[in-house]
């Protein structure tokens, strides 16, 4: 049997060597391996520099194929030019770029690695960069919640939109597991933002921009599920740049239901339209709300785990907000 990996929304924890042996990865905030696990226990460390050279290490047993920003898929070769492999192209710690051009150039630079800022952005598709960032988020009540990001653009990005294909799914339930009638207003749909001068915007009906109405906030607020509630809520959003004169027709003001807000929008597929390339941001929540009501039950209390990875634009920041 050959090496098994762990993984989660494309996520890379842990592996299952042949041998049948369970190694758990412990990351930093960037998504490197800084500790890899057997049963519980560290068995080596490591630390890096910016742009992926080892700083240290401690511990006598062998590496595994992910370490710097391993978590990515970044993958460690023996190569004497190319210190990683992602997916699409060659990259050298040693000079701290691509070893070769970009897919995307002119669109994007061409050798330069994750706009000269590895500290902040990666880039898992060998192609653009992105932000990821992970954590826990604020929740009050049983289950509200409500995530945003600010989007922006690289400097000298071709004007154009930006298509998100989102599918919300959720399984809200009592205590004693009979199910709530929640209903899930924005089950899927299409929200399309157009850019102009680097700055995003609401559009006009015949996709024309709006320019003074700008919109750079992409938000997501989940209600309050009531008392005596567990659930588990998933938001799953594919961003992808489309260039002007290519956008698909079908969009249209509250088409896709109140989740768009004053975005167009579209509840059906745009003629075209295929996921496929673009990059994905996933929001999940979990809670039980059992124990305010049946001490005897088990309350896991609220957490969120976030990840955000935009294709061609970026979040630069993401931050609780407020609910209305």
């Amino acid at each position: 049997m050959s090496t098994q990996y762990i993984s989660t929304n494309g996520m890379i924890w842990g592996e299952i060597s042949s041998a049948g042996v369970m190694r758990s990865y412990g990351h930093d905030a960037i998504g490197s391996v800084t500790e890899t696990f057997v049963s519980g226990a560290i068995e080596n460390s490591y630390r890096y520099k910016p742009y992926g050279a080892t700083l240290a290490k401690t511990g006598a047993a062998a590496d595994p194929n992910f370490l710097w920003d391993g978590s990515h898929g970044y993958r460690a070769t023996t190569l004497p030019n190319a210190t990683h492999y992602i997916r699409r192209r060659h990259y050298s710690d040693a000079v701290c770029r691509w070893t070769s051009a970009d897919p995307l150039w002119p669109g994007q630079r061409a050798f330069a690695y994750a706009a000269v800022n590895p500290a902040s952005y990666v880039d898992p598709s060998g192609q653009i960069y992105a932000t990821t960032i992970s954590g826990p988020m604020a929740l009050s009540t049983c289950g509200a919640a409500c995530v945003g990001a600010n989007w922006k653009t690289d400097a000298g990005e071709a004007n154009g939109f930006l298509v998100q294909h989102i599918t919300n799914t959720r399984q809200a339930t009592t205590c004693p597991g009979s199910k709530l009638t929640i209903p899930n207003p924005c089950p899927e749909y299409w929200e399309v933002w157009g850019i102009e001068g680097n700055n995003f915007y609401d559009l006009y009906s015949d996709y024309s921009i709006n320019t003074s109405l700008a919109n750079e906030d992409d938000t997501w607020k989940l209600p309050d599920a009531g008392g005596c509630s567990k659930d588990n809520f998933t938001m799953v959003g594919v961003a992808k740049f489309v260039p002007s004169g290519k956008l698909p027709t079908g969009f249209a003001r509250g088409a896709g239901g109140t989740c768009a807000g004053t975005l167009l929008a579209t509840s059906t597929p745009p003629n075209g339209w295929t996921d496929t390339g673009g990059y994905t941001r996933t929001f999940k929540t979990n809670w039980s709300c059992c124990c305010l009501f049946s001490p005897d039950i088990l309350c896991y209390g609220p957490y969120q785990a976030t990840q955000f990875t935009y294709s061609g634009k970026a979040a630069k920041g993401m931050q609780s907000c407020a609910q209305s």
